[in-house]
């Protein structure tokens, strides 16, 4: 399966990358709805997905294409069937993208041969509480997958106050 951010023209560029690498390895390629008409590939076997749970089911791998935010949405995605990512590093910062767009093919090689190891990551869910029952609200990206780069520094701890603000303007008891 490949994810793509489709507002970014350089996203749709190596994502057709991405998808037509596999297709050539004689790999079908599943894509969301949404994404598969805005990229519009003409491929044999092109599976399409409504987004949500279940889209990446029975897949062996989903490669993201776009930047952290991309890949925090593929993990909600694949979180129930447990699919593994492999995000692809656009060239900005990418904490979550293991792979870079530059290398988009050998990577599809790699992935074609099985030869990649896939590393289990911490998940985080936060549950808000009111009277004992479970308010549902948004609260922003409350089940996301984290890596060591994330969780040191700066940014981990500027993603905590944002959930402890978030909780606070909830209002009294929200997070207890």
């Amino acid at each position: 399966m490949v994810v793509a951010h489709t507002g970014r023209e350089d996203a749709r560029v190596v994502a057709a990358r991405v998808c037509r690498a596999l297709a050539d390895h004689g790999l079908g390629v599943r894509l969301l709805a949404d994404e598969a008409a805005e990229l519009a590939l003409d491929l044999p076997d092109l599976d399409v997905a409504e987004a949500g749970p279940a889209a990446s089911a029975g897949c062996e791998i989903v490669v993201v294409v776009g930047g952290d935010g991309t890949i925090l949405r593929a993990a909600e995605m694949t979180r129930a069937s447990g699919t593994p990512l492999l995000g692809v590093n656009l060239g900005h910062v990418g904490f979550l993208a293991e792979a870079e767009h530059d290398d988009v093919e050998f990577t599809i090689d790699a992935v074609v041969a099985q030869q990649y190891s896939s590393d289990e990551r911490l998940t985080l869910e936060v549950r808000v509480f009111r009277d004992g029952e479970v308010v549902v609200r948004p609260v922003g990206n409350v089940s996301v997958t984290f890596d060591h780069r994330v969780v040191d520094g700066a940014r981990a701890a500027a993603f905590c106050l944002d959930v402890i603000g978030r909780l606070q303007a909830a209002g009294p008891g929200a997070g207890t």
